[in-house]
Order: structure tokens, then sequence, then C-alpha cells
């Protein structure tokens, strides 16, 4: 559901890590600027993992507003540098 200024509203599940290596997925970034969150992870000391989103995670609100489908979506997860 979009808001007043254009962003969403809808939470995207948030996954624990469990047995995905110590991984924590943060949040999904549009276009070209997940990019630039995730030079910002790598600067705060995290392994950064980028994946293309899966639209198949989103809500269901999330098929009537077409949000989902404008732009790249792609998933950020970090886990602390070893």
């Amino acid at each position: 559901m979009a808001t007043q200024d254009g962003g969403c509203s809808s939470s995207i599940p948030r996954d624990a890590g469990g047995d995905r290596g110590g991984w924590t997925k943060r949040f999904v970034a549009r276009g070209p600027r997940y990019r630039e969150w995730a030079a910002l992870y790598e600067s705060l000391g995290f392994e950064v993992r980028v994946e293309s989103f899966d639209r198949g995670d989103l809500p269901e609100e999330c098929d009537s507003c077409g949000e989902s489908e404008q732009g790249d979506l792609w998933t950020i997860y970090t886990r602390p540098r070893e």
C-alpha cells in the first residue's frame, strides 16, 4: 500500500538468518541505490551479500498497487566479518 510520500507502508517479512551461515536480511532496496547501501554496510565492518529479490516474498496487498513491479528489487543481507 502506497503512503502519501510515495513510499510503501507494507512490511516485507524479515528472516532471522537461522541456518543461513549467520546472514541477516536487512531490507529490500530498489534500483542501483542498493550499491550505496552495500558500500555503507561494508564501511561499517560487515560482510554484504546482495541477491535479486524474490517477488514471491511480497505480502498479498502488494499485488494491487504495482509498487512491486517498478524497478529492480534487491535483498541486502549482512553478517559480521570474521
